[in-house]
């Protein structure tokens, strides 16, 4: 009892249950319409057909009572799919279809069913629906875990640049070099920078600027740079 044949038309019930059946042991072949259902019957060969009774496209109840008249004992034995409250066209159905239950369906309520049917140990199923679970669960908590580490980190992120952000007055704090140079600037500059030199005071600076070390020792492009952005001070207004 061991393959089980699903129609149901609507896709994201008919994946779900045949999933749970798969992971718990059994062959499953799903399917949405019902004019696949006879071959699937003849190459499949099921031991259980898994039929839903919501769907207009799919006449439950005919095809159920056309699957016993056909096949008789050999018939796979129906468990019959359905939504709200029992109708009068499914107590039609009594000692045709094996077994009733409802959308959307309960895991534990559907090995019970399989097992009573298929005559199957029951707890070996729900052990096996168990291990799933905890598994599930134990991914879930995996990537929870994860989401709150990466959380946390891009938190400690935005407060380290704000933390930044905040110091000396809204600027990033200056290093060794920055401030090397500023105070070569402040004590070695021949004039307030914010006056204009004379060109041959001008380049003579310039040369000394140029041939300054400053701490971490910068290499000839950011000496470059560092002296094009001091002489555009020099002429500032």
């Amino acid at each position: 009892m061991r393959r089980i044949l699903i129609l149901i038309e609507e896709y994201n019930e008919m994946v779900f249950i045949e999933t749970f059946l798969r992971k718990i042991g059994f062959d499953v072949v799903g399917i949405q319409k019902a004019s696949k259902l006879e071959a699937e019957l003849l190459s499949f060969n099921p031991n259980i057909l898994f039929i839903s009774g919501k769907s207009k496209q799919i006449p439950a109840g005919e095809i159920c009572k056309d699957i016993i008249l056909k096949h008789g004992e050999s018939a796979p034995s129906i468990i019959y799919l359905y939504s709200g409250k029992p109708t009068d066209s499914m107590k039609e159905l009594d000692g045709l279809v094996s077994a009733f239950i409802e959308s959307p369906v309960d895991p534990g309520k559907l090995i019970h069913i399989i097992s009573a049917i298929g005559e199957m140990d029951e707890e070996k199923l729900i052990n096996k629906y168990q291990k799933m679970v905890s598994a599930r669960e134990s991914q879930v908590a995996k990537e929870a875990s994860e989401k709150d580490v990466n959380i946390i980190h891009h938190k400690e992120e935005k407060e380290g640049i704000q933390h930044l952000k905040g110091q000396g007055e809204g600027k990033v704090p200056l290093t060794a070099r920055e401030k090397s140079y500023k105070a070569f600037l402040s004590h070695q500059a021949p004039v307030d920078t914010h006056k204009t030199l004379p060109p041959e005071t001008m380049r003579q600076f310039q040369k000394e600027l140029a041939a300054q070390k400053f701490e971490d020792d910068p290499d000839e492009e950011v000496r470059i740079e560092e002296t094009e952005k001091f002489l555009k001070a020099l002429f500032k207004k």
